[in-house]
């Protein structure tokens, strides 16, 4: 340790032995990147109290009852971030614009009014986060082995798009779409509007951890 004083002495000369000297330092070693974003959402895998997302090769007792298939088709398992998540085609479902449905068809799992969800379409985001469970929804081919509708009911699904990094979580309220039509799962209007998608898009499908709080993540 040294001082100016001694720097012009050319070390001529040294520091008072009574003096009291505070010093403080510090490094900055970044490279000016900024640090990577930490995971979001809470990917909890592929299966869960021995219920599965649906994927190709599965054998599936509730596809086989309701269109005489016995092991789903569709859903390619990819992995991304270190994970095993389920790749596939998307479309979307409910609403008062969905007039594929009458206004008195209910969902499989929960019975509610899939055209009264979503409603308004273009709502506020005030609206949204009010009631998200009205705005973040979706049906997939659920096997209800072992479960039954009851574990679906209660199931939180995590959507990525891959090419985005976006997130959302969504609840079952449904059961689809058909096989022909090429997709895995439908998805309310709102939910395709935040992951930056459209129909024949596709997604990334894991569980989410059970009570993980419904819409973007």
């Amino acid at each position: 340790m040294t001082g100016w004083s001694v720097l012009d002495a050319s070390f001529g000369g040294g520091l008072d032995r009574s003096a009291r000297y505070h010093l403080s330092s510090s490094q900055d070693c970044s490279s000016g990147a900024a640090p990577p974003a930490p995971a979001m959402g809470s990917y909890a895998g592929l299966s869960q109290g021995g219920s599965e997302i649906p994927r190709a090769g599965l054998s599936n007792s509730t596809l086989r009852s309701t269109l005489g298939v016995s092991v789903e088709p569709l859903g390619e398992v990819v992995m991304a971030h270190g994970d095993p998540w389920v790749r596939g085609r998307i479309s979307w479902f409910g609403s008062p614009d969905d007039t594929s449905l009458r206004w008195s068809d209910t969902g499989a799992i929960t019975g509610e009014r899939m055209r009264s969800m979503n409603s308004p379409v273009d709502a506020s985001r005030a609206t949204i986060d009010s009631r998200p469970q009205d705005y973040y929804y979706a049906a997939m081919r659920w096997d209800y082995h072992p479960g039954g509708r009851s574990f679906w009911r209660d199931a939180r699904i995590l959507l990525e798009n891959p090419l985005t990094g976006e997130r959302v979580v969504v609840r079952p309220i449904d059961w689809g779409p058909h096989t022909r039509t090429g997709r895995v799962i439908d998805l309310s209007p709102q939910t395709l509007t935040d992951l930056g998608v459209r129909t024949d898009d596709e997604l990334l499908i894991s569980f989410a951890t059970p009570g993980t709080p419904l819409g973007p993540q």
